[in-house]
């Protein structure tokens, strides 16, 4: 949980909007009988795999919008969003949230546990 959503989540109100769910999430893979309240539309290859295990998804404000992936080559959040899923406001926001991600997963790691890519990239963007 990022620290703005620790603190909306205080406040007792409900939390929508952009979220990135983490490989195997429990409230998107629970139950195969509820998945299409997230789905709607989409495929279910588009949020699980082929043996039914849940991938990183993106939600937005409720319903499955794309997937992410870790890029070892580059230790960046990359994300996948379904074509007319989203608008460009929200693709900012998924941006922004895979960016924040980006820094939460690289803060366990020190450079010592990356390739020269992995170097290079992180000193690009930092």
């Amino acid at each position: 949980m990022f620290a703005d959503q620790a603190e909306e989540a205080l406040t007792n109100e409900a939390v929508t909007g952009v979220q990135l769910l983490a490989h195997e999430d429990s409230a998107l893979k629970a139950y195969h009988q509820t998945r299409s309240r997230y789905l709607a539309d989409v495929p279910q290859r588009r949020a699980f795999n082929q043996i039914g295990e849940a991938l990183p998804t993106i939600i937005v404000n409720g319903m499955v919008a794309g997937t992410w992936t870790w890029d070892n080559r580059t230790c960046t959040v990359r994300t996948s969003v379904i074509s007319g899923r989203t608008t460009p406001a929200i693709r900012r926001q998924i941006q922004a949230r895979a960016a924040a991600l980006t820094q939460t997963l690289r803060s366990a790691w020190t450079p010592a546990h990356w390739d020269e890519a992995a170097i290079a990239a992180w000193r690009t963007a930092t």
